[in-house]
């Protein structure tokens, strides 16, 4: 018997059950480079480095290769690196003023996760077609510097029917600054200790100088 569309149920509570479902059922399809017949899931992240203790933004973006009404995603980082303040969803799925069903997922700063964000759109019928950020990440980035990989995993696109399409999926990356105050304090501990030892060397030599010279004007005496 041919499956009911999910569309055809007309509480949302009922919608959002089910595509959630199917989506969650669903083989994640992943590809580490976008082609032509895969819908596009990239990481967007700034292009400049981000400074200790800055707070930064990043971006689900999509680019559909056909009509979509849900997605999910789950997201790694480095959590020595960067902490995920929240999840909140993009301006994707309410394209055309439809009603959408958002879940942030969880955040776990301990181990670097974000698992189990997804949103529908629960206006029966409605799909969109046009790129959009699907889900924004506010993170802040802690003392420690180098290189934070944001790493996509579990990405599942889904249509009107609650089937999946084919993805694509690229990752990015954020540079974290080391704190300039460590840099200034080891610069500046250096400049001290290199002073205090020339002064310490020319005391020495001048103490040494005075001795030779009373040294010499005692000898000088004496034999006079």
């Amino acid at each position: 018997m041919k499956a009911r569309s999910l569309l055809a149920y007309s509480n949302p509570k009922w919608l959002v059950f089910f595509v959630a479902l199917a989506l969650g059922l669903c083989l994640p399809y992943t590809s580490l480079s976008a082609d032509a017949g895969t819908t596009a899931v990239s990481v967007s992240a700034p292009s400049q480095p981000v400074a200790s203790g800055e707070q930064f933004t990043v971006s689900i973006f999509v680019v559909p290769n056909t009509a979509l009404s849900g997605m999910q995603f789950d997201l790694q980082f480095n959590p020595s690196l960067v902490t995920v303040n929240s999840v909140e969803e993009g301006t994707l799925l309410g394209q055309g003023g439809a009603s959408t069903y958002f879940n942030p997922g969880e955040i776990d700063n301990q181990s670097g996760t974000v698992t189990g964000a997804f949103g529908i759109i629960t206006s029966p019928g409605q799909t969109i077609s046009t790129q959009g950020t699907f889900a924004t990440i506010r993170l802040t980035a802690k003392t420690q510097g180098g290189s934070c990989p944001l790493g996509l995993s579990g990405v599942v696109v889904g249509d009107i029917n609650g089937n999946s399409v084919p993805v694509s999926v690229e990752n990015g990356e954020i540079a974290v600054l080391m704190p300039h105050r460590e840099v200034f304090n080891w610069w500046a501990l250096s400049v001290i200790m290199g002073v205090a030892l020339i002064l310490i060397i020319a005391t020495t030599i001048g103490i040494l100088l005075r001795r030779r010279q009373m040294i010499d004007g005692m000898e000088t005496g004496r034999s006079g």
